[in-house]
């Protein structure tokens, strides 16, 4: 018998300027989506996300794109 778990599932869509700085500030921006599980149905911000959440490389993930 396994125990009674809840898990909620999360997809977020974060963008930010581009990463390499070498592209146009004004034309380019850099996105990134990512998928989470947690425990609550709490919305993760600031100070109080999940250390690996708020860790997560963007320079090395997020992808740069023309607007």
């Amino acid at each position: 018998m396994l125990p009674a778990v809840l898990c909620i599932g999360c997809i977020g869509v974060f963008r930010s300027t581009a990463v390499d700085p070498g592209l146009d500030p004004v034309m380019h921006r850099s996105a990134l989506v990512v998928a989470w599980f947690q425990d609550t149905a709490v919305v993760p911000s600031g100070e109080d996300a999940d250390p690996a959440l708020r860790g997560i490389d963007w320079d090395a993930l997020a992808l740069d794109h023309e607007l």
